[in-house]
């Protein structure tokens, strides 16, 4: 016999749709290994699902799933844990979740939740950036001054000067909000300061409480 052949037939499953293929008498076992679908048809449908699989979309989408669904993932406390559940029609469906959201806008987008209350759902879920997402996050505070409400971070932002040092103004030197955020970073050695007057209250500077 032709060394090139199996001495005994061989089988194996079609790894789409799951048909068993049967090695023909005669096949050389080149041709066999090559020859691992059913049909062109299911080949293409193969190529297909491997494509989407190597999308970052679908990465995000597992990641989802499994910690919502997943008592062992290190982090269902936070989500599956308390409650925070993935729609049946996306946990089923890697196509219905990216139908729904659409192409990943950038490396630096992932999935956000408005409501952080509610789960991976229809409505309340988008792409963000961390900056985005910060926003929203349950620890986020909005404080309004100056005719505007910005969240805490935003103001930090704009005036220049840590989320800490704010925080430290508002919370432990128990500055007014507009007297907190009317004031930029103090630059240079700190210094003795008298109680400051802002709109008729006397309050201290940061780290000098009353």
């Amino acid at each position: 016999m032709n060394p090139c052949l199996w001495d005994e037939l061989d089988r194996r499953a079609c790894p789409d749709c799951g048909a068993v293929l049967v090695q023909k008498y005669g096949e050389s076992a080149r041709d066999w290994q090559t020859r691992r679908f059913c049909s062109r048809a299911c080949m293409v449908t193969h190529q297909n699902k491997n494509r989407r699989h190597s999308k970052p979309e679908y990465d995000v989408w597992s990641a989802i799933v499994q910690r919502c669904t997943n008592p062992k993932n290190p982090s269902w406390p936070r989500y599956g844990g308390r409650g925070i559940a993935v729609c049946e029609e996306w946990r089923l469906s890697f196509d219905a979740f990216f139908a729904a959201v659409g192409p990943r806008p950038s490396p630096k987008h992932s999935i956000e939740r408005q409501d952080n209350n509610r789960g991976y759902e229809p409505g309340n879920v988008k792409w963000a950036t961390l900056l985005e997402q910060a926003r929203n996050k349950r620890t986020n505070r909005y404080l309004t001054a100056f005719g505007k409400t910005q969240t805490l971070s935003e103001w930090a932002r704009e005036i220049g000067v840590g989320i800490a040092t704010l925080i430290s103004r508002i919370d432990i030197a128990k500055w007014p909000i507009e007297l907190a955020l009317a004031n930029g970073p103090q630059r240079g050695r700190r210094r003795k300061h008298h109680p400051e007057k802002f709109n008729g209250v006397v309050s201290a500077p940061c780290g000098e409480g009353h």
